[in-house]
Protein backbone atom coordinates (compact mmCIF):
# COMPACT_ATOMS: atom_id res chain seq x y z
CA UNK A 1 0.00 0.00 0.00
CA UNK A 2 2.96 2.26 0.60
CA UNK A 3 4.94 1.19 -1.93
CA UNK A 4 1.26 2.17 -4.26
CA UNK A 5 1.02 5.79 -2.65
CA UNK A 6 4.31 7.03 -3.21
CA UNK A 7 4.33 5.81 -6.94
CA UNK A 8 1.06 7.76 -6.92
CA UNK A 9 2.75 10.35 -5.30
CA UNK A 10 5.58 10.42 -7.96
CA UNK A 11 3.34 10.60 -10.61
CA UNK A 12 1.23 13.42 -9.75
CA UNK A 13 4.54 15.50 -9.24
CA UNK A 14 6.10 14.17 -12.78
CA UNK A 15 2.77 15.20 -14.35
CA UNK A 16 2.91 18.61 -11.97
CA UNK A 17 6.33 19.36 -13.56
CA UNK A 18 5.50 18.80 -17.09
CA UNK A 19 2.36 20.79 -17.08
CA UNK A 20 4.48 23.40 -15.49
CA UNK A 21 7.26 23.02 -18.33
CA UNK A 22 4.60 23.16 -20.81
CA UNK A 23 3.13 26.44 -19.44
CA UNK A 24 6.45 27.98 -19.89
CA UNK A 25 7.03 27.31 -23.23
CA UNK A 26 7.40 30.54 -25.72
CA UNK A 27 3.29 30.61 -27.15
CA UNK A 28 2.43 33.52 -29.47
CA UNK A 29 -0.98 35.92 -29.84
CA UNK A 30 -1.65 37.55 -32.66
CA UNK A 31 -0.95 37.23 -36.65
CA UNK A 32 -0.41 38.24 -40.18
CA UNK A 33 -2.22 40.24 -42.05
CA UNK A 34 -2.18 42.08 -45.30
CA UNK A 35 -3.27 45.45 -46.51
CA UNK A 36 -2.41 47.68 -49.09
CA UNK A 37 0.37 45.79 -50.56
CA UNK A 38 2.14 45.53 -47.28
CA UNK A 39 2.53 42.06 -44.59
CA UNK A 40 1.46 43.15 -41.10
CA UNK A 41 2.63 41.04 -38.54
CA UNK A 42 1.15 42.16 -35.29
CA UNK A 43 2.51 39.33 -32.70
CA UNK A 44 2.90 39.35 -28.80
CA UNK A 45 5.33 36.50 -27.25
CA UNK A 46 5.01 35.49 -23.64
CA UNK A 47 6.82 32.60 -22.13
CA UNK A 48 9.87 33.04 -22.54
CA UNK A 49 10.75 35.49 -19.77
CA UNK A 50 13.74 38.33 -19.78
CA UNK A 51 15.63 36.42 -22.57
CA UNK A 52 16.62 38.63 -25.99
CA UNK A 53 14.16 37.75 -28.49
CA UNK A 54 14.21 37.97 -32.23
CA UNK A 55 12.48 36.86 -35.23
CA UNK A 56 12.76 36.62 -39.26
CA UNK A 57 10.18 36.84 -41.60
CA UNK A 58 9.82 35.23 -44.97
CA UNK A 59 7.67 36.08 -47.63
CA UNK A 60 6.60 34.59 -50.68
CA UNK A 61 4.08 34.41 -53.16
CA UNK A 62 4.13 33.10 -57.34
CA UNK A 63 1.67 33.74 -60.18
CA UNK A 64 0.28 37.32 -58.04
CA UNK A 65 -1.39 39.79 -59.98
CA UNK A 66 -0.58 43.33 -59.58
CA UNK A 67 -2.29 46.73 -59.08
CA UNK A 68 -0.81 49.28 -61.03
CA UNK A 69 -1.54 53.42 -59.85
CA UNK A 70 0.12 56.33 -61.51
CA UNK A 71 0.62 60.18 -60.75
CA UNK A 72 -3.08 60.92 -60.74
CA UNK A 73 -4.49 58.19 -58.63
CA UNK A 74 -6.14 56.12 -61.98
CA UNK A 75 -5.72 52.32 -61.37
CA UNK A 76 -4.59 49.26 -63.40
CA UNK A 77 -4.12 45.74 -63.46
CA UNK A 78 -1.04 44.41 -64.03
CA UNK A 79 -1.06 42.62 -67.38
CA UNK A 80 1.75 40.02 -66.12
CA UNK A 81 1.98 37.48 -63.47
CA UNK A 82 4.71 38.60 -60.36
CA UNK A 83 5.98 36.85 -58.21
CA UNK A 84 7.79 37.47 -54.53
CA UNK A 85 10.18 36.78 -52.02
CA UNK A 86 11.18 38.72 -49.40
CA UNK A 87 13.25 37.94 -45.92
CA UNK A 88 13.53 40.01 -43.14
CA UNK A 89 16.15 38.64 -40.52
CA UNK A 90 17.42 38.69 -37.14
CA UNK A 91 15.09 41.82 -35.82
CA UNK A 92 15.69 41.91 -32.09
CA UNK A 93 12.53 42.88 -29.92
CA UNK A 94 12.70 44.07 -25.96
CA UNK A 95 10.76 42.39 -23.21
CA UNK A 96 8.30 44.60 -21.64
CA UNK A 97 7.84 44.69 -17.79
CA UNK A 98 5.69 41.16 -17.71
CA UNK A 99 8.47 39.43 -20.00
CA UNK A 100 6.50 39.92 -23.13
CA UNK A 101 7.53 41.09 -26.41
CA UNK A 102 5.58 42.40 -29.08
CA UNK A 103 6.60 41.96 -32.87
CA UNK A 104 4.49 44.65 -34.91
CA UNK A 105 5.85 45.58 -37.97
CA UNK A 106 4.84 46.53 -41.59
CA UNK A 107 6.53 44.73 -44.33
CA UNK A 108 5.85 46.37 -48.00
CA UNK A 109 5.90 43.57 -50.39
CA UNK A 110 4.02 45.89 -53.61
CA UNK A 111 6.64 48.40 -53.83
CA UNK A 112 9.38 45.96 -53.98
CA UNK A 113 8.06 44.72 -57.87
CA UNK A 114 9.07 46.37 -60.89
CA UNK A 115 6.11 47.89 -62.44
CA UNK A 116 7.66 46.73 -65.62
CA UNK A 117 7.72 43.11 -64.56
CA UNK A 118 4.28 43.36 -63.31
CA UNK A 119 3.16 44.47 -66.81
CA UNK A 120 1.74 48.34 -65.75
CA UNK A 121 0.89 50.45 -68.53
CA UNK A 122 4.31 52.34 -68.79
CA UNK A 123 7.05 53.55 -66.42
CA UNK A 124 5.72 56.10 -64.66
CA UNK A 125 3.23 53.60 -62.68
CA UNK A 126 4.08 51.81 -59.69
CA UNK A 127 2.96 48.77 -57.80
CA UNK A 128 0.61 49.27 -55.12
CA UNK A 129 -1.54 46.10 -54.33
CA UNK A 130 -1.05 42.36 -55.16
CA UNK A 131 -4.01 39.90 -55.04
CA UNK A 132 -3.23 36.36 -54.76
CA UNK A 133 -2.51 34.06 -52.13
CA UNK A 134 0.83 35.21 -50.13
CA UNK A 135 2.47 32.59 -47.60
CA UNK A 136 4.29 34.02 -44.41
CA UNK A 137 6.42 32.21 -42.36
CA UNK A 138 7.94 33.35 -38.93
CA UNK A 139 10.72 32.38 -37.08
CA UNK A 140 10.86 33.01 -33.42
CA UNK A 141 13.91 32.53 -31.29
CA UNK A 142 14.22 33.16 -27.27
CA UNK A 143 17.07 31.83 -25.32
CA UNK A 144 16.88 28.15 -25.72
CA UNK A 145 13.05 27.75 -27.83
CA UNK A 146 12.56 28.04 -30.98
CA UNK A 147 8.95 28.23 -32.83
CA UNK A 148 7.54 28.66 -36.41
CA UNK A 149 3.89 29.60 -37.82
CA UNK A 150 2.71 29.57 -41.38
CA UNK A 151 0.04 32.03 -41.86
CA UNK A 152 -1.93 31.80 -45.47
CA UNK A 153 -3.11 35.10 -47.09
CA UNK A 154 -5.76 34.84 -49.69
CA UNK A 155 -5.80 38.40 -51.28
CA UNK A 156 -8.71 39.10 -53.72
CA UNK A 157 -9.08 42.44 -52.70
CA UNK A 158 -5.93 44.83 -52.57
CA UNK A 159 -7.68 47.47 -51.04
CA UNK A 160 -9.02 45.57 -48.12
CA UNK A 161 -6.99 44.63 -44.89
CA UNK A 162 -7.14 40.32 -45.01
CA UNK A 163 -6.32 38.51 -41.88
CA UNK A 164 -4.50 35.65 -42.78
CA UNK A 165 -4.91 32.29 -41.61
CA UNK A 166 -2.64 30.21 -39.51
CA UNK A 167 -1.60 27.02 -41.40
CA UNK A 168 1.28 25.45 -39.57
CA UNK A 169 3.01 26.06 -36.30
CA UNK A 170 5.40 24.23 -34.43
CA UNK A 171 9.04 24.15 -32.43
CA UNK A 172 12.21 24.76 -34.86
Amino acid sequence: MKTKFVAILLTVAILSVSALTVLARLHTIGGAGFNSGSVIIDVTLAGYGNSELSFDAFITGTDLQATCVNKGGNIAPGQELVSIFQTVSNQTVEADENGNATVNTTIDVAGQVDARDAGCPNGKWSVNGLTGLIEVELHFFAGNDAIFEIYSCEIDDPTAFISCDLVAEGNL
